[in-house]
């Protein structure tokens, strides 16, 4: 294609408008994504996998780290983070399941 062909030296004029023009740029973008970074932040903490230690856990976790000895686990997965993967696996094997995808 004609006119893609640009000689960009560093330091030079050209180089210098399109930094100023590229680093504008990203700070307009900062700012505009600074507003939704709290809902974000809430989104992310809805849907991670993450469940803090319970009380009754960590007794057995301090069991088996002086004793020996072994107990049982508690697994648990929120609600919210479960409804997500089971969306997604429908998504997948509908959209995905076809050949040629």
């Amino acid at each position: 294609m004609p006119g893609l062909n640009i000689d960009l030296q560093f330091d030079g004029p050209q180089h210098s408008r399109l930094l100023k023009r590229i680093l504008a740029h990203h700070k307009a973008s900062r700012q505009r994504m600074s507003a939704r970074r709290k809902k974000w932040d809430e989104a992310d903490d809805l849907y991670q996998a993450y469940v803090p230690e319970s009380d009754a856990d960590a007794k057995r976790r301090t069991r088996l780290e002086q004793l020996g000895e072994q107990s049982y686990k508690t697994i648990s997965i929120p609600y919210s983070y479960a409804t997500l993967l089971t969306a997604h696996t429908y998504w997948a094997s509908v959209f995905l399941g076809r050949t040629p995808i």
